[in-house]
């Protein structure tokens, strides 16, 4: 494998891993029935992309319909102990887009600071109008007695 700058390596991409996956409840005559396909493409050592797409079949009483969802996580990490992450999603049954971006640092072995945004849009109309915000800020440290 031949490296680029930093280390990195210049197909460290390549070859993508992927999987795909069903999920059905045949117990349930209305359960839903799940078709996807996940992906991860590792463009560096510190840099992930994880595409993900799934088809569902949904049958409720009086209507049925069929939904998608497309997305994909991506994950940058700084150290052993600390990240980012952003998470893209767009649902075809509500026409909405959301995406969630947290960092996470492991400030001592334990204890944890996360920071999550989220936001979500609604894609219908000419705007693309605010359904949901909110931050997060989160902070754990482990007590040792």
């Amino acid at each position: 494998r031949r490296l680029g700058p930093g280390g990195s390596s210049v197909l460290g991409w390549w070859p993508p891993s992927g999987s795909p996956r069903s999920r059905s409840d045949r117990l349930l005559a209305d359960a839903p029935l799940e078709l996807g396909l996940d992906g991860r493409i590792e463009v560096t050592v510190k840099l992930a992309v994880e595409p993900n797409i799934s088809l569902n079949w949904i049958a409720l009483p009086g209507e049925e319909f069929t939904t998608a969802v497309a997305g994909a996580r991506t994950t940058y990490t700084m150290t052993p102990r600390m990240f980012v992450a952003a998470l893209v999603q767009y649902t075809s049954a509500t026409s909405s887009i959301a995406a969630n971006l947290r960092f996470r640092w492991e400030y001592q072995p334990g204890s944890v600071l996360f920071v999550d945004y989220t936001e979500g849009r609604d894609t219908l109309g000419r705007t693309a109008a605010h359904e949901n915000r909110g931050i997060v800020v989160k902070i754990n440290r482990l007590l040792r007695f």
